[in-house]
């Protein structure tokens, strides 16, 4: 008999309780006139977890769907995950993972959008549901691979060709409770509870969709993963 973890959900709870723990961070000491370092640094890493832990759960949650439907059709493993699929398609998605080892380096929203297009269903690409899943890879693009930038402490509306990055745009119109622990220019004062959750309840409700499109119940309801 074989078994395997999968962590989608365990990242997805990751990003709830680390979001909980910037949430009652602002709520006791942001309106403080002084604060000490620590807890702008604690503050920070329960931020930035969280929005990172919401593209560890949607990369982890794909490679799950591929990875049991290649073991279900080899026997190992008799998935809870992938049942509700039709055999072509489970078949379909075996054969991608197992003969297209490139495949597993493709970009996550990629992923999703083959494993559709295997079903023969497609994303709403102009949904907002979508575009602020892309948003979120964005924000996560920007911390990880992050560049140093001066900004303007007055920005001008044409702010765009002052070379400040795109997800900028993304953050301003959403109107988050800044965070108050930094005060710098976007978009780090963007970066508090409010945002967090965002791009948890977004990551979410894109696995929710996929989910509703390709006709399965996700990792994490079948697993009763309370969030």
């Amino acid at each position: 008999m074989s078994v395997r973890l999968n962590l989608s959900g365990y990242h997805l709870k990751a990003a709830t309780l680390q979001a909980k723990s910037a949430e009652e961070l602002e709520t006791r000491h942001g309106l403080e006139k002084e604060f000490n370092n620590d807890i702008t640094y604690q503050h920070f890493a329960c931020v930035t977890g969280a929005i990172i832990s919401c593209t560890f759960f949607l990369e982890s949650a794909i490679n799950e769907i591929f990875s049991e439907c290649a073991d279900k059709f080899t026997g190992q493993l008799p998935s809870d995950l992938t049942r509700e699929l039709p055999e072509f398609t489970r078949s379909s998605m075996r054969i991608i993972w197992e003969y297209a080892p490139r495949f597993e380096k493709s970009p996550t929203l990629d992923k999703y959008d083959v494993a559709l297009n295997l079903a023969e269903k497609k994303f709403d690409k102009e949904s907002e549901n979508y575009k602020g899943v892309r948003g979120v890879f964005s924000l996560r693009n920007y911390l990880v691979h992050y560049k140093p930038q001066s900004f303007k402490l007055q920005r001008s509306p044409d702010f765009k060709e002052e070379g400040i990055p795109d997800i900028v745009e993304t953050l301003t119109k959403k109107n988050f409770k800044p965070n108050p622990f930094i005060g710098s220019p976007l978009p780090e004062h963007e970066l508090g509870y409010d945002c967090a959750k965002w791009c948890i309840d977004t990551s979410r409700n894109f696995l929710d969709d996929f989910s509703q499109r390709i006709g399965m119940t996700p990792f994490y309801v079948i697993c009763k993963i309370r969030l």
